[in-house]
């Protein structure tokens, strides 16, 4: 099976009509290109203070849109991410994966939240502001092969996406909003690991600009199962095209024993929950 895909890097703010301008100006020269599967960063309607009042604002009507949007275009239309109500105050993060008819696939929210402190900066808790999910997502489709889900720092823990991969994940879906200290450093190496320690693609749209008080790496990639960059983007809005060839995969993961060779005699890794 082989099908175009795009990634899309935005500079969202705290408007969300201008946000959505932008978003769908780019969805639609994506899919006029040919994609098949479109992916949107991080935060990709709104950028700024999170909370349950404002995922109550935005949440729904950025549903409607985005249905409305992959039904017309007939595309498989991954938001992003947009703050959903959650318990005690803190909204989840939470990706939305829609068909080409408009339907909810699934949904998966962000598990790993970034708490960090960062000599050169940055330090933030976000676990202060957003409830943690508990659950993985691998998104099984016949048109664009089997998805497994991610958002930013999920990235920098392997286990996730080994799972993803031994429960079918053939691409990783990889919105983010990295800030540039640590995007400069890790964000390429991170991604093209998760792609060559599991012989898949990496799908990894970034938010990139100004924001309160830092700024976005940008740098959005598609990524190979033997870990080359097929497309990169730089530091501004754009549309990322790259071929999607699900059987290289397959063949990447055979000639380099990725899954056969493990020692599960000695070691077992298990995903306790999976949608």
């Amino acid at each position: 099976m082989t099908y175009l895909a795009a990634v899309i890097q935005l500079d969202t703010g705290k408007n969300v009509d201008d946000n959505w301008e932008q978003a769908e100006h780019l969805i639609r020269q994506a899919a006029a290109k040919g994609a098949k599967l479109v992916v949107l960063p991080e935060h990709a309607v709104y950028e700024g203070r999170c909370s349950n009042e404002q995922a109550r604002q935005t949440y729904a009507i950025a549903f409607k849109r985005f249905s409305a949007l992959a039904r017309e275009l007939r595309i498989y239309l991954h938001c992003g991410t947009l703050f959903e109500v959650g318990p005690e105050g803190k909204p989840y993060n939470t990706s939305l994966l829609f068909d080409t008819k408009g339907r909810l696939l699934t949904s998966y929210q962000k598990v790993h939240l970034f708490d960090v402190a960062v000599e050169a900066g940055p330090q933030i808790q976000e676990s202060k502001t957003v409830s943690a999910g508990r659950r993985f997502v691998v998104a099984q489709t016949e048109e664009v092969g089997n998805l497994g889900l991610s958002i930013c720092y999920d990235l920098r823990f392997p286990e996730q996406f080994r799972l993803l991969a031994l429960e079918g994940a053939q691409v990783f879906v990889v919105p983010a909003n990295f800030t540039y200290p640590t995007g400069r450093a890790h964000w390429e190496v991170l991604l093209r690991a998760r792609a060559v320690e599991n012989g898949a693609y990496v799908l990894a749209a970034a938010q990139c600009g100004k924001k309160s008080g830092y700024l976005s790496y940008g740098h959005s990639m598609i990524i190979d199962p033997w870990g080359q960059v097929l497309a990169e983007a730089e530091e501004s809005p754009k549309v990322l095209l790259a071929p999607i060839l699900l059987e290289e995969g397959k063949r990447v993961r055979s000639q380099l024993g990725l899954f056969h060779n493990r020692r599960t005699d000695l070691y077992r890794l298990i995903g306790l929950d999976f949608v």
